[in-house]
This record gives C-alpha cells, structure tokens and sequence, in this order.
C-alpha cells in the first residue's frame, strides 16, 4: 500500500484533504493515549488512527507524519496515509498498521511465561539496530526509544520503532525524552554542546536491561532525581576521577546486569561518552553473529573429504554429524575431527544458553500502569 502524506495550505487553515472512508475511526474504542494523539481503531481492522488531542496538538502529528513520510524499513512502523477526518472535528491523522502490542507489555508477559529467552532477545535487539542504523544513516535522530514505543505483530517476533514525535535531523541541542532512557550528554547540556545519534544506543542498552530484568535502574527515581545523577556521572567522568578514563565511567546504577552474555555490550552502549558506544549497524552485526553458527574452516586437504560426508566446508555446525566424526568410515584426519567435535559442544553449549528462559524477580518489577500506558496498538503513544 503506498505511502502517502497530504499536504496543508497554512493560510487556508486546517484544510487537510480527508483520508479514503475505509479508514473511518471506531471511536467507542480507544487503543491508547498520549502527550498530543490519541489512537482508536479503523473500520479497517488492519489499520488503526492516531488522532491529534486537540487544535494546538495538530503540529505534533503533522511533524510526526511528515518524518514518517521520508521511513521506510521493515522495522519501522509504516505510514499508510495522513489527512484529516471530518466525523472527528477536522482533526489531522495519521493511519498506520495496526499492530498487537508494544514489549513493554510483551516481554513482561513472556517472561511470566517461561517465553523469554536470549534468542528472542537478540532478534529483537537485531531488528531495532537494524532499523536505527537506517534511521542514523539518515541522520536523524529517534530521541525515544524505549519499550513502549517498540511494537510487536505476528507471534512476537515481528517489532518496529514507532512515535517518531521526538524525532529529528542531528545535530540536536534540546533537552527531550523519557528520563529513565536518556543519555547523560542530553540532561548535560550547558547551552554549547550537542548530542546525536548515539543517544539512541544508549537508550536501546536501558530497554534491553527492562527485558531482562523486568524493571528500569531508575524506576523508582522522580525525574529530576535520573537527570542529577546523569550530570553528576558526566562531570566525574569529564573529570576522570577515581583514576578511571572518562570513557569507562558510567552511573553505578546501571551494574543491576550481572549477566555474562549481555554485560560486556551493555557497557559499552551505556558509556558516558558517546563516541566509545557502538554504532547501530555494529549491534545489528553483534547480535547476527551470536545468533549463527561458527563457519567451519579446516585444511584445504581435508576440503574433499568434508564434502564427501555431504559437508560443505563454509556449512554451520548444525550439519556435522558428531557421531559419524567418530565412525572408522570418517577419513577426516585425527587433527580435523577433534578441531570439528569441540566446536559442535561449543556450539551447543551456546544454544543451551541462548535458549535459557530470561527470569525477572517479581520484587523488582514495578506496579503495573506505569511506563506502559498507551502504546497497545501502533504510533507508541
């Protein structure tokens, strides 16, 4: 379905062409709410409608359809069109596909249902790299990312960014976000500095630690709390106190994540300083990579007899046949078949850990209405 953006004559008002009757709003019943939209379902049950809250709000919506307009990735929630609906006042709309939910809601429930494991952690993590390296590519800056503006579809596996109200071209000076995911050069700014994509990372490192956890370092912290903390962790590290380089210090906070596969990462994408975070496009390559098999390399001589066992030699693990390894009939030498058995038990000890369930300690994890509100259906309200 194409894309499609109507324009508006700022003189002539809000004079907004209307979007096709198909897309009519099913006003009994609302998906969710937000700062300037509200969104309801559309008489077409594949679609759902973010309305403008009221005549001020209309600029908001417009701006965010307007970004939507110049997106397309499939891990970005789509424009469908944007206009205005006359049986709602002549407000502006946008019409998205309707989607099941966001992760905030989503990895709650998986985890209370044994669901939640690494692998599906890293698809999702893949999927929002890899729409953000698109995003970044572009220069534009998300500025809030966070699960509730993270939607799901399918069978949980299909997610896309969505509310791309805060979303801008960097270099960016203003002070913007949701507290628990903003970055310390955001909250630290003194009328000379900027900030630019990597604040994007950093808050993709504090939603990973809500899906493994259940909860946010600062969940319990009022807002102004987070942003002194923040700048009290940007002046040590600007500093470099403790004997430590600037470019390690990070707000104690954020040591809640013991766990070993996901530490080492979330370190380095919740850095102080910006440019030692990694870009998009490298936690996109990072989390592929963990998800696939080791290749297998082995002698040029033995390359003939790998393919006789109907092994290519560039094939994953999954098809080696370790019980075969051990057969007389193998003609694999001694050096190449104990090279092949250790990476097949290497491998599946990583599958073992990656299929391992994600616990959350129910002691940690927040009262429920939070961080959650709005965001059920698309535009991550």
């Amino acid at each position: 379905m194409p894309r499609q953006l109507v324009e508006c004559d700022d003189e002539a008002g809000p004079a907004y062409p209307p979007i096709p009757h198909k897309y009519a709003i099913v006003l009994h019943k609302k998906l969710g709410q937000g700062g300037y939209k509200i969104v309801y379902p559309c008489a077409d049950k594949n679609a759902c409608c973010m309305v403008s809250i009221n005549v001020s709000a209309d600029q908001h919506l417009i701006a965010e359809a307007q970004m939507m307009s110049e997106l397309n990735h499939p891990n970005i929630l789509r424009l469908i069109v944007a206009g205005s609906h006359g049986s709602h006042g002549d407000r502006f709309v946008i019409i998205a596909p309707l989607m099941k939910g966001d992760l905030h809601d989503k990895a709650l429930s998986m985890a209370q249902h044994g669901e939640l494991n690494h692998i599906v952690l890293l698809h999702w993590v893949g999927d929002i790299a890899s729409g953000l390296d698109y995003m970044h590519e572009k220069k534009i800056v998300h500025r809030d990312i966070k699960p509730s503006n993270i939607l799901w579809d399918g069978d949980g596996q299909d997610v896309k960014i969505a509310d791309f109200g805060l979303s801008k071209r960097g270099p960016c000076t203003e002070n913007v976000g949701t507290p628990s995911y903003k970055a310390p050069e955001i909250v630290g700014l003194d009328g000379r500095r900027s900030y630019s994509t990597p604040v994007d990372i950093f808050a993709l490192a504090m939603m990973i630690i809500y899906i493994l956890t259940g909860t946010n370092p600062f969940y319990n912290y009022e807002d102004e709390l987070i942003e002194q903390k923040m700048r009290q962790a940007l002046r040590t590290a600007r500093r470099g106190e403790s004997g430590e380089p600037p470019t390690t210090h990070i707000p104690p906070q954020f040591w809640i994540i013991t766990d070993k596969m996901w530490q080492p990462l979330l370190l380095q994408c919740l850095n102080v300083d910006p440019a030692a975070r990694p870009s998009a496009k490298q936690l996109y390559q990072q989390c592929r990579k963990v998800l696939a098999p080791p290749t297998i390399y082995v002698p040029p001589h033995m390359a003939e007899e790998l393919r006789r066992l109907g092994i290519e030699q560039e094939a994953d693990l999954d098809e080696v046949d370790e019980d075969f390894l051990r057969d007389r009939e193998c003609k694999l030498d001694s050096v190449t078949k104990h090279k092949l058995m250790k990476m097949k038990a290497e491998w599946e000890a990583r599958k073992t850990a990656l299929w391992k369930p994600i616990v959350h300690d129910p002691a940690q994890i927040p009262a429920a209405g939070g961080a959650a509100a709005g965001g059920a259906a698309a535009g991550g309200v």
